[in-house]
């Protein structure tokens, strides 16, 4: 997920703005870049199991907006938004191979991995 599929995202929901009007906050924060304060409210919403805020999480953290960049949360975030289907498998399996292989542990290539395979996870249809 790049900036402008986060924003297709937050954007997305500006219609149905979100379930809550938390998250419909949450992505307005984000949509103006105020990444900081859009990330404490994502937080409590990616706890809380919603879709949007856990991608948006892991992007954050990958990317290091309003949060400190961390390869590592990241992978969390993105692996919490992964439902595995036949889309998703292989990166999937990159994205572990990458968190826990020692020798070829690299939290970067990991996040890049299990968030290919959350975007993969969306309903096709």
């Amino acid at each position: 997920m790049n900036l402008q599929t986060a924003n297709f995202l937050a954007n997305k929901n500006k219609t149905n703005i979100g379930s809550t009007p938390l998250l419909s906050e949450a992505l307005k924060l984000f949509l103006k870049g105020q990444y900081l304060q859009s990330s404490r409210l994502l937080n409590k919403l990616a706890i809380n199991g919603n879709y949007e805020a856990i991608m948006l999480m892991g992007y954050l953290y990958e990317f290091g907006l309003g949060v400190k960049q961390n390869y590592k949360n990241a992978c969390y975030w993105y692996f919490h938004a992964v439902n595995l289907n036949q889309y998703n498998h292989r990166p999937l399996t990159r994205a572990l191979r990458y968190f826990y292989d020692p020798d070829q542990l690299n939290y970067k290539k990991s996040a890049e991995w299990f968030r290919m395979s959350a975007e993969l996870s969306i309903d096709r249809y």
